[in-house]
């Protein structure tokens, strides 16, 4: 897969997000460790793993919004 085919499959993944408010959280103990997850409007949850397979727990960095961030094209 390309690079642009990669940034194209993240971006149709990640605008599922869009529009979407977080509800609260959940998590999932396992011998791997605490997965965490964002429970969200509409019926979906995030999970927050180190990779698509699900191959441990991961890390979800928050950020203020740089001034000069730029929106993906499906975002806001």
């Amino acid at each position: 897969m390309s690079r642009a085919e990669a940034d194209a499959f993240d971006e149709k993944h990640l605008a599922q997000l869009v529009g979407r408010k977080v509800i609260g959280l959940a998590k999932d103990e396992t011998e791997d460790g605490t997965f965490w997850a964002l429970r969200l409007s509409g019926g979906k949850i995030a999970w927050i793993n180190r990779d698509p397979e699900a191959n441990g727990p991961g890390f979800l960095s928050i950020e203020d919004e740089p001034v000069d961030a730029a929106p993906a094209k499906g975002g806001r």
